[in-house]
């Protein structure tokens, strides 16, 4: 039984999500993309979106730049065209 659950049951709206896995993949961009790309575009991420999500990585160094990388990367590429646009 996990505690992440517990928020279901009680009805709470929360969305939580793990970014464990891809923290561990946040310290190289291109890595991360490659991830992102295959779960979410099935490889087919144009080379335009690729750059504009990955300048935007990139200058992410602080001390919290691996949590910040990984959901800047999550979100943009939820946004971008290339997701939202059935092939």
């Amino acid at each position: 039984y996990d505690a992440i659950y517990e928020t279901w049951i009680g009805n709470d709206p929360r969305v939580h999500y793990n970014f464990a896995k891809l923290e561990a993949l946040a310290k190289d961009p291109e890595v991360l993309l490659n991830h992102l790309d295959i779960l979410f575009t099935y490889g087919m991420l144009t080379d335009d979106t690729r750059e504009l999500i990955k300048e935007s990585l990139e200058g992410l160094y602080w001390s919290e730049y691996k949590e910040n990388r990984a959901r800047l990367a999550l979100y943009l590429m939820l946004v971008s065209p290339d997701f939202t646009i059935s092939k």
